[in-house]
Order: C-alpha cells, then structure tokens, then sequence
C-alpha cells in the first residue's frame, strides 16, 4: 500500500466494494450467460480506477472470483436437474 492509504480511503474502499458492490450483486441468480455479467465487469473496472490501489484491487477480485464461483455453482446445479 502507498503512502496515500490513510483510514478514510480504506473506509471508502470496503465502503464501495462492500457495501455497494458485493451487497448489490451477492444475490443475484448468476448464470455463465447472465446479462448482467456485463454491468458487473464495468462496475469493477470503474472501482478499481477509483481508488486505483493495490488493497482494491486485491478485494475486487476476490469478490469477482466468488460471483463467478457461484455463478458455475448454480450452473452445474442446474445442469443435474431432471427435464
């Protein structure tokens, strides 16, 4: 981390990745082929050109990797169901 992490810009990270992001998106039913895959990937790309941080981005992609994880989760899970 840089000189320029003081408290109020980490508050604002997990502010904005937390609160915003992960809580917006966490219970979204997420399919490989979800159209809103693409909103996703906008908003994190403008929240690690935000803080532009290594701490930020560190947590969005782990956040990213547990949507997608998820996501082929509920993929393979569907694919078990009887038709």
């Amino acid at each position: 981390m840089g000189d320029d992490m003081t408290d109020e810009k980490i508050k604002d990270i997990f502010q904005r990745c937390y609160n915003k992001f992960w809580c917006k998106w966490r219970a979204v039913p997420l399919t490989n082929d979800s159209p809103e895959w693409d909103e996703i990937v906008k908003e994190y790309g403008e929240i690690r050109k935000t803080f532009d941080c290594e701490l930020c981005n560190h947590i969005m992609l782990d956040l990213l990797e547990e949507l997608e994880n998820r996501s082929k989760e509920r993929g393979a899970k569907n694919e078990q169901k009887p038709v």
